[in-house]
């Protein structure tokens, strides 16, 4: 069984050579164009060409990739489920586990608790976090961080007379060791900046925001470390799977 990956791995490049990235360089151009690497469309549709998404069209019945674009598991993984390794969860878990490398104890703050922040919360509890607050304006999203392992949940559009930044500053005695933005909402990732804790907290920005639009903040509140995080290499989808399937953490939920 093949696992599409949208951030694909040539283990050739600059990029991937570098050990410090899986932002694969080599189809990237080409990806970004809506073809494969050899400037095609593999797609038709009533005469039309049609373009591919994010280099592996897996909204389609049948799709063609280029072959770093594809990535091995086992015969016996559930279909339904297993999709997600491609993307969401590997993406929040990997964050939190390998690029955040969140220290046991540290205070974490989970914006958006869609499958990518649910994925965060997963790689936290992993990492034995000691605060875990997932951000969401949406009051149903509470039982979901219950059940994923967060042990705060703040309803960002209840708060009166204070902003987010100001309440998870206050809930953590300073500011977060770790923010994680998972909603490409730049007003979202402004906020998850200023919650971090001075002279340590770092902001993983994971959500990409739409064309065109920046990241502002005040000098006064750039007083924390940021790193952008993009999709976990193909690599380790498998051993996220092998991880599913000891319980270590869950994709069937």
């Amino acid at each position: 069984m093949l696992i599409g990956d949208s951030t694909p791995e040539c283990r050739e490049c600059k990029l991937c050579r570098s050990g410090k990235t899986n932002l694969c360089g080599k189809i990237r151009s080409t990806q970004g164009k809506g073809v494969l690497p050899d400037g095609t469309s593999r797609f038709r549709c009533e005469g039309k060409e049609l373009l591919h998404f994010m280099g592996t069209s897996t909204f389609s019945q049948y799709t063609v990739v280029a072959d770093i674009s594809v990535v091995a598991i086992t015969k016996d993984a559930p279909m339904d489920r297993t999709c997600l390794l491609g993307c969401g969860i590997t993406t929040g878990y990997g964050a939190a586990v390998e690029t955040a490398q969140i220290e046991e104890g540290s205070t974490v703050a989970v914006f958006g608790a869609g499958c990518v922040g649910l994925s965060v919360v997963q790689g936290a509890v992993q990492k034995k976090a000691g605060k875990i607050i997932v951000v969401d304006v949406n009051p149903s999203k509470k039982a979901w961080a219950d059940k994923f392992g967060a042990t705060d949940f703040v309803n960002s559009a209840d708060l009166k007379g204070q902003t987010i930044q100001e309440k998870l500053i206050e809930m953590t005695d300073g500011g977060c060791d770790y923010t994680f933005d998972c909603t490409g909402n730049v007003e979202v990732m402004r906020a998850a900046l200023e919650a971090c804790h001075k002279g340590w907290g770092q902001s993983i920005v994971i959500g990409v925001a739409a064309a065109g639009q920046e990241v502002s903040t005040r000098r006064k509140f750039h007083h924390g470390m940021t790193k952008s995080c993009m999709c976990t290499n193909g690599t380790s989808i498998p051993s996220c799977h092998r991880s599913c399937v000891e319980g270590i953490f869950s994709y069937s939920s």
